[in-house]
């Protein structure tokens, strides 16, 4: 969407130019009716002609720059696919043909970019033409048909005056149909965008407060589906469990609320989750309990209101939540940057937060501290480094409500204990802090 961005910015800057241009053609139309006489009307029949041209060819326009651009994404998405998937095509010796597919998309675009530059090129010939034209059909008409009828002379101080009028008429000509196609290709930028927004990629949020009010159940293990609805699913015989960690306080006041949700991604597929009922109080641990496959990320995935599809209702105390997805995303700066993120930094929490997530020692032996830059998706980190270091910005952001989706898996037994004690244990971080955790994982251990 950039280079939609991009031609949006670019198309709608020049807009007031439009009726601008209109008023000044008006304007220099009857300056030199004043000079010229009737030989305007010629001028002006002209310059319609070629505005009339640049109208009829808008919808062409619109339709080859959107060819042009969607066959720019398709090339551009290919190229960032087959680089983050680089050591994979080395490995397995393919690097020939999708270098290949990459030079054949890239040829693809560049023919539907020639299509759209010949629109261009029709839209300059027919900006420039009445610039040229319009003085010498002015002068010669004016001299051999209009002049000697009306008794009127050529002269100097008449061509002078002309020429100036010309000028800043010319220019309004060029400068409206510049703007004019620029705003209509800047149209068809923005719809392409609402198509994108609006498409079933699009975020549905139906995430509500809720008041303070007490919980009604209070089970250590309960499946997260109701009987009926996971008897017919595929994963009936390992059905979600979610298991409490942490005592519940009597009367406390619920942060999150579960009643008859579903979540899907898909229109055209049968939702991931059906009938979901919870209530949970903080500070609570939540393990999400379930197989590879059995929803369990869809499910925190609704608690984010990130889903496409949503029924039912998700009410949670407060809509700020902090979030460690299964892949770390980190941004191309340094270990702090990535933890603080758009936090205020504080030292002493900012601290606790790494001794917790044991990245202390790692940082003491990076060559820079803390201020090492990550590298691109954290290439310079190790792959345990890169998920203690999103597991700290969700700790660092102090939400009440903290959702992991499998953080530890993939690290060694050791650190993954220690970060277990340190975080979610009897006297772990989140736990003084009385934070609600829903913690997704594919192993009951």
């Amino acid at each position: 969407m950039s280079a939609d961005v991009e031609r949006f910015a670019a198309g709608s800057r020049n807009l007031h130019e439009c009726w601008a241009c209109l008023v000044e053609m008006a304007l220099g139309l009857w300056l030199l009716e004043q000079q010229l006489g009737l030989a305007v009307a010629v001028i002006g029949g002209l310059t319609a002609t070629f505005v009339g041209l640049t109208i009829a060819i808008f919808p062409l326009a619109a339709k080859r720059q959107n060819a042009w651009l969607k066959s720019m994404e398709t090339r551009v998405a290919a190229t960032t696919r087959a680089l983050q998937a680089m050591k994979g095509v080395k490995m397995t010796g393919i690097a020939s043909t999708i270098r290949r597919d990459l030079i054949a998309s890239r040829k693809a675009e560049v023919r539907k970019l020639r299509q759209f530059r010949y629109i261009l090129l029709v839209v300059a010939w027919a900006q420039w033409i009445p610039v040229i034209m319009s003085p010498i059909l002015g002068f010669t008409l004016y001299s051999v048909v209009f002049g000697p009828r009306t008794g009127g002379i050529l002269t100097p101080a008449i061509v002078y005056r002309c020429l100036t009028i010309f000028g800043l008429f010319g220019n309004a000509v060029a400068i409206l149909i510049d703007s004019a196609i620029k705003f209509v290709t800047s149209i068809a930028s923005l719809l392409r965008i609402q198509s994108f927004l609006l498409d079933d990629n699009m975020r549905l949020d139906s995430r509500v407060l809720i008041p303070s009010v007490s919980p009604q159940k209070d089970e250590d293990e309960m499946p997260l589906l109701s009987p009926s609805r996971t008897t017919s699913r595929t994963h009936s015989s390992n059905p979600i469990r979610l298991k409490r960690l942490s005592q519940r306080l009597f009367d406390a006041p619920v942060a999150l609320r579960l009643t008859r949700a579903s979540a899907g991604w898909n229109a055209d597929m049968p939702l991931v989750v059906r009938d979901a009922n919870l209530d949970l109080s903080s500070p609570t641990v939540l393990a999400v309990v379930g197989p590879i496959g059995s929803g369990k990320t869809t499910l925190l995935q609704m608690l984010l209101g990130e889903t496409q599809r949503a029924t039912g209702s998700v009410a949670l105390s407060s809509l700020r939540s902090g979030y460690c997805s299964q892949t770390p995303w980190l941004i191309h700066e340094s270990v702090r940057n990535n933890i603080v993120g758009s936090e205020v930094f504080e030292e002493s929490w900012y601290n606790e937060v790494l001794r917790a997530t044991a990245l202390d020692q790692d940082i003491k032996a990076m060559p820079l501290g803390d201020s090492t830059v990550v590298g691109n998706e954290g290439s310079t980190l190790s792959g345990g480094q890169r998920k203690r270091v999103a597991l700290a910005r969700a700790i660092y952001t102090r939400a009440p409500i903290i959702i992991l989706d499998d953080p530890f898996n993939g690290l060694d037994g050791r650190t993954e204990t220690a970060i277990l004690e340190a975080v979610l244990g009897v006297q772990g971080l989140l736990r003084k802090h009385k934070t609600l955790v829903v913690w997704a994982t594919s192993t009951s251990e």
